[in-house]
């Protein structure tokens, strides 16, 4: 198994990037890994916590294949494009 040099770098991420990072006047960095972009914040408690958002790509992508799929639909009833939006929605956000 071998890196590959373009897609492999050192961040500033983790408990302590957000201090680092705004002494030096700019924000920790993100990273995106299978499809989620992982980036530094505080969960309710204060404490570090990595939290997650759908990358932009794969929403992109998403929101494309949904405008395609209702432009192809839109003769059909409204039910039925509802239902079919429904499936397709509730598979991405789980």
């Amino acid at each position: 198994m071998t890196l590959e040099e373009s897609k492999t770098r050192l961040i500033g991420f983790g408990r302590f990037a957000e201090e680092r990072c705004a002494s030096e006047g700019r924000k920790p960095e993100t990273f995106t890994f299978l499809g989620f972009t992982h980036y530094c914040s505080q969960g309710r408690n204060g404490k570090f916590r990595v939290k997650r958002k759908t990358s932009r790509k794969k929403f992109a992508k998403k929101c494309k294949e949904v405008k395609h799929l209702i432009r192809d639909m839109r003769t059909r009833p409204l039910k039925a494009i509802i239902k079919k939006l429904n499936e397709i929605l509730g598979e991405f956000t789980d």
